[in-house]
């Protein structure tokens, strides 16, 4: 998703560079896709990570800055699992 990070200033991503910008985090973080609807629902995360990122810069003081990383095409559910958190509608008490 997004991560904050040393940089000088917040940046805000402007989602009609989204295409653009997804195209150089693939380059950047050697992405490769199962298909092109793999690529699409992860495109989809990426625009939604990026309106959180800018979100989250609006809001937080200025001395936390968040930025493209290498989760921003995950989906919650990817970015849950690397968090090693539980889906809850997956998850059976042991009762």
């Amino acid at each position: 998703m997004a991560s904050a990070y040393p940089v000088e200033k917040k940046v805000y991503y402007d989602l009609k560079n989204a295409p653009a910008l997804f195209e150089n985090f693939i380059k950047t973080y050697h992405r490769q896709y199962k298909d092109v609807d793999d690529k699409y629902i992860h495109y989809f995360a990426f625009c939604t990570n990026l309106v959180k990122i800018n979100k989250l810069n609006r809001e937080s003081p200025p001395t936390l800055i968040f930025g493209i990383n290498e989760f921003t095409d995950n989906t919650e559910e990817e970015f849950h699992k690397h968090l090693g958190l539980l889906d809850p509608k997956s998850h059976k008490p042991n009762y």
